[in-house]
């Protein structure tokens, strides 16, 4: 996984084992900020923090980063 096109909420997948009939399947994602402790992110702290609301409409034009960067470029550890 070299992009961030894996963030997709939407994935079609092929069924090889049933005949090659094609599957289409949903796959949706949840991503929560949380520290060591598991406490979650302030709302405060996330309005700073991304840019974006995660489908690419911008909400704060001065924030640190868009959600897919922190996510997933950032090195945050996933639990």
């Amino acid at each position: 996984m070299t992009t961030t096109n894996f963030c997709n909420d939407w994935r079609y997948e092929k069924n090889i084992f049933k005949w090659n009939w094609a599957y289409r399947g949903i796959r949706i994602r949840i991503y929560t900020l949380v520290d060591a402790s598991g406490n979650y992110a302030s709302d405060t702290l996330s309005e700073w923090l991304f840019k974006d609301d995660g489908a690419g409409e911008i909400l704060n034009k001065d924030g640190i980063a868009s959600r897919v960067d922190i996510y997933h470029n950032w090195g945050l550890k996933m639990y």
